[in-house]
């Protein structure tokens, strides 16, 4: 089952493949540009036209762009965490750090800054915006250090808190995020084009939104760090500086003369890739049923609603009689206590396992990023199933011990459910498929 349900994850990367879908997507009749139906701009009304991007799968949806467009794009930047080896050359690249900003992510910072510096109402832009981009390119504001920052990515990481309570603090302390972009790049114009890793397709939350204005008042920002308890791990200058800016006032209303310039489109999602996951496992003879790209929460939370369905299907048939799959999606959080290797993937599947014994009933779980890549693990996630059970007796294995250290990587290292695929290309948050076959 471990080959069926890898097969699928993977036949649903290759169909979301980025550089494919730019390439399938993006169109230009004459002078007018579309995005599948959506009309983008007419680029005869434009002196330059400008490609720059962030974020994991900002290279794949660029060589997607520069396929269809050719000649007509003047000068380009890309800023990722990885290239391809034949990635165009007429695009200058910056290598940023992720999930932890560093020297390399400042330069990039800067050089996105600067890029979209001094132009024009007659430049157009064509962004790319994807995940990751909070922490591969960044330039703090005034008054603050890298270090600094670099050092708050590290306590809202490590603590439990969704993604969009991280980017709202992260986006105050960016000169780039949260409609930083915006404002720098204006007069020209700018088509985001965005793949959202966040749940509920959050336009301000992806990558912190730098083409977004930033409408969460700084008090929501000293909230969520009071709420986990967070002040004596963050740099004492940040909150000082979160402090006088909610003093400020600065939000006020919205820097709509910046960001009627913008035009943001979502063209790649979670819901997508559970789509082409549902549609891979049909082709097999297997019902399968999305149960939501919205799931959050903790970790071992989110496995136990899991495994609490997948007990009421094995048990009553209800709602759906087994076999069937169930998908989900979206993005858990890990409260980091141990000095392991792994992610929230591992870490759900996992859990998945533990709340699943004594359970009468055959199960198979899949957990993985869709990014390739798991917490700090090389692995983008892992798959178990039932059968586990006896693997873990004989070759004496603690579940719990392993949960307990945050090290899931070397717990399935050892079971063989690790599932590597190395660096795919894309970010569209976190899959998981559970496969039930009745006792």
């Amino acid at each position: 089952m471990k080959e069926i349900l890898e097969s699928c994850f993977r036949e649903a990367l290759k169909a979301l493949d980025l550089y494919r879908l730019a390439k399938d997507k993006l169109r230009l009749e004459g002078e007018k540009l579309f995005w599948g139906e959506n009309f983008l701009e007419n680029l005869g009304h434009f002196r330059r036209v400008l490609l720059a991007g962030l974020g994991k799968g900002a290279p794949s949806i660029a060589r997607g762009v520069l396929e269809v467009l050719g000649d007509r794009i003047d000068e380009g930047l890309i800023v990722s965490h990885h290239f391809p080896s034949d990635f165009p050359p007429k695009i200058r690249t910056f290598l940023g750090s992720h999930p932890f900003p560093d020297e390399t992510s400042h330069s990039a910072g800067l050089a996105l800054y600067s890029f979209l510096s001094g132009l024009g109402e007659e430049d157009l832009v064509i962004f790319i915006t994807t995940g990751g981009g909070s922490s591969l390119a960044v330039l703090p504001v005034e008054g603050l250090t890298l270090e600094e920052k670099s050092l708050t990515f590290e306590a809202l990481i490590s603590a439990p808190l969704t993604i969009k309570e991280i980017n709202t603090i992260r986006k105050k302390l960016s000169r780039i995020k949260g409609g930083g972009l915006a404002k720098v790049s204006f007069p020209a114009k700018v088509i985001n084009l965005i793949v959202s890793d966040v749940v509920g397709d959050d336009l301000p939350t992806i990558a912190s939104g730098p083409f977004v204005h930033d409408h969460e008042p700084s008090s929501k920002a000293l909230e969520i760090i009071s709420s986990y308890r967070l002040e004596g791990k963050i740099p004492g200058r940040v909150l000082k500086f979160l402090e006088q800016l909610e003093k400020r006032g600065s939000e006020g209303s919205p820097h709509e003369i910046f960001h009627h310039r913008i035009k943001n489109l979502i063209v790649a999602s979670n819901l997508h890739f559970l789509e082409k996951c549902r549609d891979a496992l049909m082709e097999r003879g297997i019902k399968s049923y999305i149960l939501s790209s919205r799931l959050e929460g903790e970790v071992q939370s989110l496995s136990r609603f899991h495994a609490q369905i997948a007990q009421e299907i094995l048990k009553s048939g209800f709602p759906f009689p087994p076999p069937c799959a169930l998908l989900s999606g979206g993005e858990s959080t890990v409260d980091l206590k141990g000095p392991g290797c792994g992610g929230r993937n591992q870490e759900f599947a996992l859990y998945f396992l533990q709340e699943m014994a004594g359970f009468k009933g055959r199960f198979f779980i899949l957990s993985c990023g869709t990014d390739g890549k798991d917490g700090n693990s090389p692995a983008a996630g892992a798959y178990a199933s039932w059968e586990d059970y006896q693997k873990f007796k004989s070759l004496n294995l603690d579940p719990l011990d392993y949960l307990r250290r945050n090290d899931s990587f070397h717990f399935f290292e050892k079971t063989g459910g690790l599932i590597i695929t190395g660096p795919t290309g894309t970010n569209l948050a976190d899959v998981r498929i559970i496969m039930l076959e009745g006792e």
